[in-house]
């Protein structure tokens, strides 16, 4: 995957924010820890806000090159539904807040 960032038209503004093994390793902990909370329900607004910030800086320091436009929209169809997710979470809270009063 590292690889792959240096076709990126983005790779000096990720070379920018740090090395990119050390981001590497985040982004992976934030997508297990992320991943397990949300598929369990446990604060899924939050979680689906921390994936989507997580995932869009990936996808534009590595699937932003060329050649690599199918893993580009199949993120783009993930980053959809963590939209959803969290849309949906904030719905349910206000409802939830609502009905409580």
């Amino acid at each position: 995957m590292l690889d792959r960032r240096a076709a990126s038209p983005w790779v000096d503004f990720v070379n920018s924010i740090g090395e990119a093994s050390v981001l590497l390793w985040i982004r992976g902990a934030v997508f297990v820890i992320a991943g397990m909370t949300l598929s369990v329900g446990y604060k899924t607004t939050l979680e689906a806000l921390a994936l989507f910030v997580t995932l869009v800086r990936v996808t534009l320091a590595i699937h932003a090159a060329r050649g690599h436009m199918r893993p580009f929209f199949e993120t783009i169809a993930i980053l959809g539904a963590l939209i959803h997710s969290f849309l949906t979470g904030l719905l349910a809270a206000r409802w939830l807040n609502k009905t409580n009063h």
